[in-house]
């Protein structure tokens, strides 16, 4: 008897090899291409076929192992093209029109990895994720480099690029997806990952999300509110000792700041490292933080909070305080349901009131809840 034939999910199965071994190839081609253009300073209008592959209409067929590849593959062309300085050239005429154009491709990719958070596949999920914070500290040494060189080593200050962290920070609350059909809810192998690699190790990540978050929901949806409350609620430390703000994922934050110009000439030495202000960085919402001047000049503070530059607020205690306030202060209003507010209510004591500015700012939310009687105000 002839031996039967074969059934066609195998010959699918070759197929699919075939194709996953050819797109990997001209990955692979694209990248090698460009990294040897980057070098010798030709052109880099591949970058837009290796997004093309990756990220338009193609990238919708790829197999996760390829898809893998290819956002790596992006990640390490761009970094190339960071560490060339071409994103921070100045000039007129070409030069802008390629930093521009490098911009607008930059932007799709980082766009894209925001998106692949909300990924079906784990691994895709978390590598967007650590790809889009390597390139938070790329951008941000590569626009403090930038810096420097316009304006010198004294006078220039280093830089965190907000403008990409304000898109990680947006994904991982709004949490959009590919297929436009997300459920909106950060998922835990993500939440995981943030919260053990960055948002409890290092402080300048800390205090960018906590001031960023607040106004990702002023117009989100309230499941961008329950992605907040479930990253708050892992937060399991928090300094209290200015000696322990000393973890910096951008290295260049960690250089210490100018000192502040005195307001007193009776301040004790403890406050000669306390950070100078500068008025063309203020930030109008942290007046509501700064304490009340104290009538003994002995104890004058050195410098008010809004007028801290962003350098000499992540040296500051205070000002890590005030952004841990602001961020529960906006989040507190919208956990409407009682499940959200037996969570909040659940750390409030243990990990939230001991580094408010005031704890009494909170009181009216708690004074709420407990009015509203049953299990939930009786915890409060």
């Amino acid at each position: 008897m002839p031996a039967p034939l074969r059934s066609l999910p195998p010959q699918t199965k070759k197929r699919k090899l075939a194709h996953t071994s050819s797109v990997v190839s001209e990955i692979k081609q694209l990248e090698d291409e460009l990294s040897s253009a980057i070098k010798s300073n030709a052109s880099l209008n591949k970058v837009a076929d290796l997004l093309e592959l990756i990220v338009g209409p193609r990238g919708e067929a790829l197999q996760p192992q390829e898809l893998s590849k290819g956002i790596y593959s992006l990640y390490r062309v761009f970094t190339l093209v960071i560490a060339s300085g071409k994103l921070s050239i100045q000039g007129e005429g070409a030069a802008k029109a390629v930093k521009t154009w490098l911009w607008e491709r930059l932007n799709g990719y980082t766009d894209f990895l925001v998106l692949l958070m909300k990924d079906e596949e784990k691994v895709i999920r978390v590598s967007a994720l650590q790809i889009l914070f390597s390139l938070q500290k790329h951008l941000s040494s590569a626009q403090t480099a930038a810096a420097t060189a316009t304006d010198g080593a004294s006078t220039s200050r280093p830089e965190f690029h907000l403008s990409h962290f304000r898109k990680v920070v947006s994904g991982l609350l709004l949490c959009p997806s590919r297929s436009g059909s997300s459920d909106g809810v950060i998922d835990a192998d993500v939440l995981d990952t943030f919260d053990e690699t960055w948002f409890s190790v290092y402080d300048d990540i800390r205090w960018f999300f906590l001031r960023e978050s607040v106004g990702v929901l002023e117009k989100a949806p309230a499941t961008a509110s329950k992605n907040l409350l479930s990253i708050l609620e892992r937060l399991n430390t928090f300094p209290t000792d200015k000696e322990e703000l000393n973890s910096w994922w951008v290295a260049e934050l960690g250089a210490k700041p100018p000192k502040p110009k005195k307001t007193s000439a009776n301040e004790d030495s403890d406050d000669d490292d306390e950070p100078t202000p500068n008025a063309e960085e203020e930030d109008d919402w942290r007046k509501f933080f700064d304490e009340p001047a104290p009538t003994d000049s002995k104890k004058a503070p050195s410098a008010r909070l809004h007028k801290l530059t962003v350098h000499q607020s992540l040296h500051t205690l205070a000002s890590h305080r005030a952004v841990f306030t602001r961020a529960w202060l906006g989040l507190l209003p919208r956990l409407t349901d009682a499940s959200a507010a037996v969570r909040a209510l659940n750390v409030m004591h243990r990990g939230v009131l001991p580094h408010l500015t005031r704890a009494v700012l909170v009181m009216d939310w708690i004074a709420g809840w407990v009015d509203g009687g049953g299990s939930v105000g009786l915890l409060a």
